[in-house]
């Protein structure tokens, strides 16, 4: 019996009942078990994911990710990073003629992933800067990433670069392949190009910048760090004024050409 047929076979004994209470009570507790036993799971197969791209990888060209993206071919199944790389697990989908995804919004999102701002796309292209969020958010969720272009993984950026402006990004990854309950997954890996900075941070500035790469929010950060929202856009804000940028994917520029320079 799944969690639905269980609920469904529940008697509903009122709002106010002692019933409905321990009912209640027993149900959270069976969804807190699915999510912790999904949390683990997940765990495990980042873990095996990391492994097989430490033991068992090859050299790849970054510029093919962004090609297969942008095809239709492979999807982003999930994105993490270790200690010192950026991990994503591709998939491919199932249909038998992937849908490429549209060349007008796709210009959009390569503007925007190129270091444009929003605001200069929509008004070199007479678009609204709604029609522009929409373009960038459809092309995304082609690839696979349901957020904001902010949560995207910086392995999109450096596919884009890798493909568009190889002489300022690295062009080289590395692939491997792993395997889940009969289902197989590309592994790409990329070095971080936050472990170094060009100009001198302090431990919290540093850990809330990578944190802020990561994808979080400030409230996301806030609650990892346990400090208020305010501390953490103060934090960023110094952040952002060091570096001379004035926003997340601004940083995110300035950190891979940072480490094209450094290395």
């Amino acid at each position: 019996m799944n969690d639905r047929q269980a609920m469904e076979s529940v008697p509903d004994p009122g709002p106010d009942s002692d019933a409905n209470t321990d009912t209640n009570s027993h149900l959270n507790g069976r969804s807190r078990g699915a999510v912790k036993s999904a949390q683990n799971a997940l765990a495990v197969f980042r873990l095996l994911a990391a492994e097989r791209d430490a033991a068992l990888s090859q050299s790849f060209d970054l510029s093919r990710l962004w090609l297969e993206l942008c095809r239709g071919t492979w999807r982003f199944h999930d994105t993490f990073p270790t200690e010192n790389r950026y991990i994503a697990l591709i998939e491919e989908p199932r249909a038998r003629f992937p849908q490429p995804l549209k060349a007008c919004k796709l210009s959009v999102l390569k503007r925007v992933l190129l270091g444009e701002a929003p605001k200069a796309v929509a008004i070199e292209l007479r678009m609204g800067l709604s029609s522009v969020a929409a373009a960038i958010q459809d092309c995304l969720l082609g690839m696979g990433i349901p957020g904001r272009l902010s949560q995207a993984s910086v392995l999109l950026t450096m596919a884009v670069c890798a493909a568009h402006r190889p002489e300022s990004s690295p062009t080289l990854g590395r692939l491997s392949r792993v395997e889940l309950n009969g289902q197989a997954y590309w592994v790409v890996s990329v070095a971080r190009p936050d472990l170094d900075f060009p100009v001198p941070l302090s431990h919290a500035e540093a850990a809330v910048l990578r944190e802020l790469i990561a994808g979080r929010s400030h409230a996301q950060i806030s609650r990892l760090r346990a400090t208020s929202r305010r501390t953490v856009a103060n934090q960023l804000a110094t952040v952002f004024r060091k570096l001379g940028v004035s926003g997340r994917g601004a940083v995110v520029h300035r950190l891979i050409q940072h480490s094209v320079s450094h290395h």
